[in-house]
């Protein structure tokens, strides 16, 4: 088990999240809960950074975060096309990929989130 913490804003999820895809991509199951970030917002996340990624690979400009959350890419008529194909693609990816984020319904003690991840092992 590891823990990071630092300020807000730093990057944490984002360092943490790609570590978790490179143990994932090595084969390895991967089992993370995550305190601050809401499931969704961290597969929101990904998408776009993903999407960036392809984005960076074909000489194409980066997507704007507030654009991208606003879904206005869709309707844009220069990069529209080419968003849904790069947003398809990352979804495929991402879905592709063993890691596992425990649901967040309640507060946990560290005795809590051991059994949780326990639980997960077994499986």
């Amino acid at each position: 088990m590891y823990l990071v913490g630092a300020e807000t804003g730093v990057g944490k999820s984002t360092f943490v999240n790609q570590i978790c895809r490179n143990v994932a991509r090595a084969g390895w199951k991967v089992v993370k809960y995550s305190l601050e970030d809401r499931m969704e917002d961290i597969a929101k996340e990904e998408l776009f950074y993903e999407c960036n990624r392809m984005a960076k690979k074909e000489g194409l400009p980066s997507y704007e975060w507030i654009r991208f959350v606003r879904n206005e890419y869709p309707d844009d008529a220069e990069r529209g096309e080419k968003f849904i194909e790069h947003l398809k693609k990352a979804g495929d990816i991402l879905g592709r990929e063993k890691i596992v984020e425990l649901d967040k319904q309640k507060d946990v003690t560290i005795d809590e989130l051991v059994s949780l991840m326990e639980d997960e092992c077994d499986k």
